[in-house]
């Protein structure tokens, strides 16, 4: 009898287990699970009460195949997908984890994904076609447990991160051609074939669901080319914000894609996405604008496409914005561009932003700068290309950062009339001028630029305009042609202040007119001819100080002017670091060697090939550097009367 009931207990106790392993173990419908491509352990997934736990093995979600664990349901058209990671074992260093939409289950498909990584970070992951290698856009350095989230709108792909899953940083878009028909989940690689990572996530959400999008068609748009859209776009926004956010989504339809618009401001949660073929057409009727000034508070209507104040926004698609800057206005008076006024229109303008995402779009004929970003934090701009003729489009900056922080700039194609990109931080409030009394007195700081290519105008800039100070800015991967002037800090007594910890690294110019420009003497590029030998002047607020900037793996060829490093009698440029650069002029005899005044610094590997017979290197005085390497020694110069030695500053 005591036999028998410890046997049915024993049955009993496995069956039990049976069903509490079955309940751990089954995932809930619709979800199903696979391994996608090979894999070297076979992986599981089991939920139970909202929470996943997944184990992947696989090499890796890279490259032109994948090899992962995946949790997925089909998904028709747009949709997102949210998720909290909680954890993940730690294989490797890059044993990733998150959500992810893919065109097929095959290894090589097209995909998106937002992953987590133990040591690198957030990334947003594209291959942007079967079979492709995959492209990446790095995130914040964060690791679980952390928020997750992927959107797609048409063929545009968004990711997301959030400490707290309620504000989301933007990581960037891409866009990738996939079917309506595709798979939304969960993706888990040990980035170590011959072991699994376990990952836990939560709070999943949002497979089959999509952002609100707003067509300004419904509103009444027509892109004939000839309407007046702008009602209509604002209706959008306005309807989108009102649903607490969405995209604007202007498309080609019935062949018409040109909207014709004035100015059209943007709210929190919207995106406006432009398709490819669709130009946004600003009006050439300069009575709809008002003058833009960088010294002012925003103003409605000083750009085509503005917000103020608003979070989580942007502007996203393949398609074109167009400014109009050298059209003749309606009455035949003349152009933007012609009349050259200091208080002209931008393209776009994010002013006390937050998460502000712009990419893949076109902008071209700005009446001034394309973009003014002032005084915003966190935001990405990608994959974007700014045109404008060099010659005869005054003013027309590709890029214009005033008091920013937390930017990213990659991946930019830019050609335009004046400074590709210009890293500032605002002028001296003129107290004779009463709207100037609230203006934010902000640095710009936490900048990262890279993968850049130039095609014309004036180079990278820092300043002039810097009375609150640039800091921390990286410059990497640049591409340079056609410019007039590669990497150049502008500063003035009477508007910079305190420029530090700038590095640029790993650029390639090719007949750039003069490679680099360290020089605080704007609006004149060079320093007084001398002698006379130049006083020290009184150090004030304004004064620059240019301290700690490094310049390493710069190739310049072809140039056709002087680089120069050259600070003031009162405040000398500190700290300058050059590595392995190389800067070949042509061979006339009017293109000087790299110019020194007022400087402190180590060159280690440093070339300068100017025309024949000059000298590599013009040392004027209050000159100390450090050389190293293949760098000819450069000799000590002492200041002149009247003038501060660098070491006494």
């Amino acid at each position: 009898m005591r036999w028998n009931q410890r046997l049915r207990r024993f049955v009993s106790g496995i069956w039990l287990a049976a069903i509490a392993h079955c309940a751990q173990a089954a995932l809930p419908a619709p979800w199903t699970s696979a391994d996608i491509g090979t894999v070297g352990v076979t992986g599981s997934s089991a939920a139970a009460n909202g929470v996943f736990t997944i184990k992947g093995s696989g090499a890796n979600i890279w490259d032109a195949a994948d090899a992962f664990q995946f949790v997925y349901q089909p998904l028709s058209g747009d949709g997102s997908i949210t998720a909290h990671l909680v954890s993940q074992t730690r294989t490797n260093n890059y044993a990733k984890a998150g959500v992810m939409i893919r065109a097929t289950l095959e290894a090589g498909a097209a995909n998106a994904a937002v992953l987590l990584t133990p040591t690198p970070g957030a990334v947003l992951q594209g291959r942007l076609a079967t079979g492709a290698s995959t492209a990446h856009l790095w995130g914040p350095s964060v690791t679980a447990p952390y928020w997750i989230r992927l959107i797609r709108a048409g063929n545009v792909f968004t990711g997301y991160t959030s400490l707290d899953g309620s504000t989301w940083k933007t990581i960037g878009h891409y866009t990738i051609p996939m079917s309506v028909q595709v798979y939304v989940g969960l993706a888990v690689t040990s980035h170590n074939n011959a072991a699994l990572s376990t990952a836990v996530l939560d709070n999943v959400t949002g497979p089959g669901t999509s952002p609100s999008v707003c067509n300004p068609v419904a509103f009444g748009a027509i892109g004939n080319g000839t309407t007046d859209n702008t009602t209509a776009i604002q209706n959008a926004v306005d309807s989108c914000a009102g649903q607490g956010g969405g995209i604007v989504e202007l498309g080609v339809g019935g062949g018409k894609s040109i909207y014709l618009a004035g100015p059209i401001r943007l709210k929190s949660h919207v995106q406006l996405q432009i398709d490819k073929g669709v130009v946004l057409q600003g009006t050439n009727d300069h009575s709809r604008y008002v003058g833009a000034y960088i010294n002012w508070p925003y103003q409605p209507n000083e750009a085509l496409v503005s917000a103020s104040g608003a979070t989580d926004v942007g502007i996203t698609g393949a398609g074109t914005i167009d400014g109009a800057g050298g059209q003749l206005q309606p009455n035949g008076s003349p152009s933007w561009w012609t009349l050259h006024s200091t208080t002209r229109p931008y393209i776009l303008e994010f002013y006390q932003c937050s998460q502000v995402t712009i990419s893949g779009i076109t902008l071209r004929n700005a009446p001034f700068w394309n973009q003014s970003l002032r005084f915003s934090n966190d935001i990405t701009e990608t994959g974007v290309t700014i045109t404008a003729p060099t010659t005869g489009a005054p003013n027309t900056d590709g890029v214009d950062l005033v008091g920013s922080t937390n930017v990213t700039l990659s991946g930019l194609k830019i050609s335009v009339g004046d400074d590709d990109i210009a890293i500032k931080s605002g002028l001296p409030i003129d107290p004779a001028d009463p709207k100037q009394k609230n203006l934010p007195r902000l640095a710009t700081s936490q900048v990262q630029v890279s993968d850049i290519t130039v095609t014309g105008g004036r180079g990278i800039i820092i300043g002039s305009e810097a009375a609150n100070g640039v800091h921390d800015v990286t410059i990497q991967n640049v591409h340079m042609s056609g410019a007039s002037a590669g990497f150049r800090i502008k500063g003035a007594r009477d508007r910079s202040s305190n420029i530090y910890a700038i590095t640029v690294k790993d650029v390639v110019m090719s007949g750039v007119g003069r490679p680099i420009i360290l020089a605080d003497y704007y609006p004149d590029i060079d320093a007084p001819v001398e002698p006379p030998y130049q006083p020290a002047a009184p150090v004030t607020a304004t004064t620059p100080f240019v301290h700690d900037i490094t310049i390493q793996n710069l190739n310049a060829t072809g140039a056709f002017g002087q680089s120069i490093i050259e600070g003031l009698p009162e405040s000398c440029m500190q700290k300058i670091t050059l590595s392995g650069v190389s800067i070949q002029t042509k061979s006339q005899s009017q293109y000087l060697g790299l110019g020194l005044r007022h400087m402190t610094g180590t060159f280690t590997n440093v070339t300068s090939m100017p025309g024949a017979p000059n000298p590599p290197f013009v040392v004027q005085e209050n000159v100390k550097v450090v050389s190293a390497g293949t760098t000819p020694p450069i000799a000590a110069t002492a200041p002149q009367a009247r003038q501060t030695a660098c070491s006494a500053q």
